[in-house]
């Protein structure tokens, strides 16, 4: 099941140095491994955090205190409780697992033991943090990272406690929309932009995002593309070694003829007149 498992790279896995994860809940990871049946313990034990197993080969058996066992093969795998006792009571000769043990830290749900089927998420997972363990990238320990916070959050649905949380509403919903508007048009100073490309950009069209613009801003979509035009054609004036012919350009001005009847419409007066102002 996983492409880049080798017996190097699960020996690597254990000795890897794994950050906490900090947001958006604070997770403490304690250790990832990668074994067999050969080193697989035996014995009756428990944990103070939760110690998730993954069978990718063979099978195994556990056990808990009182006598429950828990069949896992190919494919399935199980999570314990913090303080769960329990123990290994069988293995086929052909085990292969891998392991994580982590403790989600001021939170308030809890998760009981229970068994699951291994998803196509968790193996993809696996599968990179097993090739970036044995790469030297500058960007592999982040993989690693983001890559064990997915296995959490696949733990944490397949638990049930995926918690809802509401994180773009109407009103917000609104306010990213004129944010991506208000970039995209600082992002293209030198472009003369109409409504409608500014409403593709964003995928709406062009009636609503000027509608929801002046709702929003007190001024209409196409007022606020003139008026940061405007602004740059100030500040580029303000620039002696600039000619009207080079700052017509810059604005996306067809010719200065143009700029100059846009600045003048305006601002009332013309672009060199606005430049001896400045002068004074």
């Amino acid at each position: 099941m996983l492409k880049h498992y080798t017996k190097a790279r699960a020996a690597k896995l254990k000795r890897l140095k794994i950050s906490d994860i900090d947001s958006p809940i604070r997770i403490k990871i304690y250790w990832l491994n990668s074994s067999s049946s050969d080193t697989v313990s035996q014995e009756l034990h428990k944990h103070t955090f939760y110690e998730a197993h993954f069978v990718l080969e063979g099978s195994m058996h556990y056990q808990d205190k009182d006598g429950t066992i828990f069949y896992l093969s190919c494919g399935n795998g199980i999570l314990f409780a913090p303080h769960f006792g329990h123990s290994l009571i069988s293995s086929s000769p052909d085990l292969l697992r891998f392991s994580i043990t982590f403790l989600p830290l001021d939170v308030e749900f809890a998760m009981p033991t229970q068994c699951f089927s291994i998803t196509d998420t968790l193996i993809q997972c696996m599968d990179t943090i097993l090739y970036e363990v044995d790469q030297k990238s500058i960007l592999s320990p982040s993989l690693v990272q983001n890559r064990i916070f997915e296995i959490l959050c696949e733990l944490f649905r397949l638990a049930g406690v995926d918690k809802p949380f509401n994180f773009l509403t109407e009103d917000n919903s609104e306010d990213l929309i004129i944010a991506k508007a208000k970039q995209y048009i600082a992002d293209n100073k030198d472009t003369m932009l109409e409504c409608k490309d500014v409403a593709a950009h964003c995928h709406f069209n062009a009636q609503y995002i000027s509608r929801i613009f002046l709702k929003r801003t007190g001024v209409s979509l196409l007022e606020y593309i003139h008026g940061q035009k405007m602004k740059q054609a100030e500040e580029l004036l303000g620039d002696s070694s600039l000619s009207m012919k080079q700052i017509s350009v810059k604005l996306g001005f067809a010719n200065e003829y143009y700029f100059n009847t846009f600045f003048k419409r305006r601002n009332g007066i013309s672009p060199g007149e606005f430049r001896k102002l400045l002068c004074k």
